[in-house]
Protein backbone atom coordinates (compact mmCIF):
# COMPACT_ATOMS: atom_id res chain seq x y z
CA UNK A 1 0.00 0.00 0.00
CA UNK A 2 0.96 3.58 -0.79
CA UNK A 3 0.40 6.55 1.95
CA UNK A 4 -0.83 9.46 0.57
CA UNK A 5 1.43 12.39 1.93
CA UNK A 6 -1.31 15.11 1.82
CA UNK A 7 -4.08 13.26 3.86
CA UNK A 8 -2.02 10.46 4.92
CA UNK A 9 -5.04 8.37 2.98
CA UNK A 10 -3.88 4.02 1.98
CA UNK A 11 -3.69 4.01 -1.78
CA UNK A 12 -3.23 0.89 -4.32
CA UNK A 13 0.74 0.95 -4.49
CA UNK A 14 1.06 2.78 -8.40
CA UNK A 15 -2.01 5.07 -8.25
CA UNK A 16 -2.36 8.43 -9.95
CA UNK A 17 -4.21 9.96 -7.65
CA UNK A 18 -5.48 9.74 -4.20
CA UNK A 19 -8.83 8.39 -3.65
CA UNK A 20 -9.59 10.08 -0.37
CA UNK A 21 -8.53 13.50 -1.29
CA UNK A 22 -8.01 13.47 -5.11
CA UNK A 23 -4.15 14.62 -4.93
CA UNK A 24 -1.59 13.47 -7.44
CA UNK A 25 0.47 10.57 -6.64
CA UNK A 26 2.29 10.84 -9.81
CA UNK A 27 5.51 12.09 -7.85
CA UNK A 28 6.15 10.60 -4.81
CA UNK A 29 9.68 11.62 -4.45
CA UNK A 30 8.46 13.31 -1.28
CA UNK A 31 8.69 10.82 1.70
CA UNK A 32 5.78 10.34 4.06
CA UNK A 33 5.73 12.89 6.78
CA UNK A 34 6.46 11.30 10.12
CA UNK A 35 5.22 14.12 11.97
CA UNK A 36 1.82 16.57 11.54
CA UNK A 37 4.33 19.06 11.43
CA UNK A 38 5.90 17.98 7.97
CA UNK A 39 2.34 17.12 7.22
CA UNK A 40 0.74 20.82 7.21
CA UNK A 41 2.26 22.55 4.31
CA UNK A 42 1.56 19.41 2.05
CA UNK A 43 -2.08 19.77 3.25
CA UNK A 44 -2.99 23.21 4.61
CA UNK A 45 -3.37 26.04 2.13
CA UNK A 46 -1.51 29.11 2.10
CA UNK A 47 -4.76 31.83 3.70
CA UNK A 48 -4.34 29.47 6.84
CA UNK A 49 -1.31 31.71 7.39
CA UNK A 50 -3.63 34.47 7.49
CA UNK A 51 -1.81 36.53 4.96
CA UNK A 52 -1.74 40.38 5.03
CA UNK A 53 -2.80 42.68 1.83
CA UNK A 54 0.88 43.34 -0.14
CA UNK A 55 2.68 46.48 0.15
CA UNK A 56 2.93 48.31 -2.67
CA UNK A 57 4.42 50.90 -4.75
CA UNK A 58 4.91 51.83 -8.53
CA UNK A 59 8.09 51.24 -10.85
CA UNK A 60 9.00 55.05 -10.71
CA UNK A 61 8.74 55.42 -6.69
CA UNK A 62 12.21 56.78 -5.76
CA UNK A 63 14.50 54.63 -3.39
CA UNK A 64 14.40 56.26 -0.64
CA UNK A 65 10.60 56.41 -0.13
CA UNK A 66 10.31 52.05 -0.79
CA UNK A 67 13.33 51.97 2.42
CA UNK A 68 11.28 53.92 4.40
CA UNK A 69 8.06 52.45 3.68
CA UNK A 70 9.26 48.84 4.27
CA UNK A 71 11.32 50.64 7.63
CA UNK A 72 7.91 52.32 8.64
CA UNK A 73 5.43 49.20 7.84
CA UNK A 74 7.89 47.03 9.42
CA UNK A 75 7.50 44.71 6.15
CA UNK A 76 10.38 42.78 4.32
CA UNK A 77 9.18 44.17 0.69
CA UNK A 78 6.85 45.67 -1.72
CA UNK A 79 5.50 44.86 -4.66
CA UNK A 80 5.97 46.70 -7.68
CA UNK A 81 2.47 47.19 -9.59
CA UNK A 82 2.24 49.24 -12.67
CA UNK A 83 -1.24 49.75 -14.61
CA UNK A 84 -2.81 47.44 -11.92
CA UNK A 85 -0.01 44.75 -13.25
CA UNK A 86 2.76 43.00 -10.80
CA UNK A 87 5.99 43.93 -12.91
CA UNK A 88 8.83 43.17 -9.78
CA UNK A 89 9.20 43.02 -6.21
CA UNK A 90 12.03 44.46 -4.06
CA UNK A 91 13.11 43.16 -0.80
CA UNK A 92 15.66 43.13 2.01
CA UNK A 93 17.77 40.78 -0.05
CA UNK A 94 17.76 43.38 -3.35
CA UNK A 95 18.62 46.02 -0.59
CA UNK A 96 21.35 44.07 0.65
CA UNK A 97 22.85 42.95 -2.96
CA UNK A 98 21.66 45.92 -4.87
CA UNK A 99 21.93 48.54 -3.03
CA UNK A 100 23.94 47.62 0.11
CA UNK A 101 26.67 51.01 1.28
CA UNK A 102 25.76 52.85 -1.56
CA UNK A 103 22.34 52.87 -1.22
CA UNK A 104 22.47 56.71 0.24
CA UNK A 105 23.51 57.64 -3.77
CA UNK A 106 20.90 55.58 -4.92
CA UNK A 107 18.00 57.45 -3.27
CA UNK A 108 16.62 59.61 -5.58
CA UNK A 109 16.60 56.80 -8.42
CA UNK A 110 13.27 54.47 -9.46
CA UNK A 111 12.79 51.36 -7.80
CA UNK A 112 12.32 49.64 -11.16
CA UNK A 113 16.01 49.52 -11.15
CA UNK A 114 16.44 47.84 -8.44
CA UNK A 115 13.69 45.42 -8.09
CA UNK A 116 13.62 41.96 -9.00
CA UNK A 117 11.57 41.36 -12.14
CA UNK A 118 8.50 38.99 -13.09
CA UNK A 119 8.29 37.57 -9.54
CA UNK A 120 6.67 34.03 -9.41
CA UNK A 121 3.22 34.31 -7.31
CA UNK A 122 1.27 31.71 -5.50
CA UNK A 123 -2.06 32.30 -4.86
CA UNK A 124 -3.64 32.33 -1.48
CA UNK A 125 -5.36 28.60 -2.09
CA UNK A 126 -2.04 26.87 -3.04
CA UNK A 127 -0.85 24.93 -0.40
CA UNK A 128 1.80 26.12 2.03
CA UNK A 129 4.43 23.59 0.26
CA UNK A 130 4.97 25.71 -2.72
CA UNK A 131 5.98 28.67 -0.88
CA UNK A 132 8.69 26.71 0.84
CA UNK A 133 12.10 27.24 -0.47
CA UNK A 134 13.08 23.20 -1.80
Amino acid sequence: MMICPYCQAENIEGADECVDCGESLIDLSVRVPASSVEADPLRDRIERLWPKSPSTVSPNTPVSQVLQKMVDERIGCVMIVDGGKLVGIFSERDALMKLNIDAPKHFSRPISQFMTPDPVTLETNDKIAFALPG
